[in-house]
């Protein structure tokens, strides 16, 4: 096991955030501040990846290529889109 590993496994079991030695969030295996700024970075990077998928003609959602006819989301991303309920 690499010591890169071993910190990971230690601070999850303390109940430590897995990139600094500050308590981790309730429910969650970072802290406040790192969780916050995975979520910024994840958004901004879905955010370009949707969009350079649209540029190339692919379904936003899942990357594969769109059939003529079909615009932003592919036909079984749009049925699946549409079974969700709204409660």
């Amino acid at each position: 096991m690499t010591r890169q590993a071993k910190y990971i496994e230690r601070n999850r079991a303390l109940g430590l955030c897995l990139r600094c030695p500050n308590p981790a969030a309730p429910y969650h295996v970072l802290c406040t501040d790192h969780l916050q700024k995975y979520r910024d970075y994840s958004a901004r990077v879905d955010k370009t990846r949707k969009t350079q998928r649209v540029k190339e003609g692919r379904c936003y959602s899942c990357g594969t290529p769109l059939i003529e006819g079909e615009t932003l989301m592919c036909q079984n991303c749009k049925e699946r889109w549409e079974s969700y309920e709204v409660n």
